[in-house]
């Protein structure tokens, strides 16, 4: 002080405020006050995180899981899904390597089915051939037809 002048002490300079450690201090004339910064919640004292998750205010895209952190969130591809950068996209699992073995690949969102090729049924491990013949052999709506042959 000089003369009759008082000068400011700022406290959040000096380190003799009482906030948070996730919180802002301000300095104001005489005194400070405390703000709990983005992502946390009270009263500038005593700040606790925010879950963003459960408050359902977070912004992550279709196929894609919020995953709160401290003061935060990110959000996480589901499985089947990859990140651009920006949206999760379907990994397609038939592209490549076949995954199938003898089967056939089908990709679907998030995931693929192996299915058995035309002309064989299945549960999608494993495959047996149908022999048309074996079934109906008259019944000319699946196209085949019998035919008889006869030694002349």
């Amino acid at each position: 002080m000089t003369g009759n002048e008082c000068r400011d002490i700022d406290e959040c300079v000096n380190s003799l405020d009482s906030c948070s450690e996730n919180a802002a201090c301000h300095n104001t004339v005489g005194s400070y006050s405390c703000s709990c910064n983005v992502g946390f919640i009270g009263d500038g004292t005593t700040c606790a995180n925010v879950n963003e998750c459960k408050r359902k205010t977070y912004d992550c895209t279709a196929n894609a899981d919020c995953v709160d952190t401290v003061g935060s969130y990110t959000c996480v591809c589901r499985d089947g899904f990859e990140s651009d950068g920006v949206e999760c996209l379907d990994i397609d699992e038939c592209k490549g390597e076949n995954v199938c073995g003898d089967m056939v690949c089908v990709n679907t969102s998030g995931s693929f089915e192996c299915v058995c090729p035309p002309g064989s049924v299945g549960d999608g491990e494993t495959c047996v051939d149908i022999n048309e013949c074996d079934e109906d052999p008259c019944d000319t709506t699946g196209g085949f037809q019998r035919i008889i042959y006869y030694n002349v």
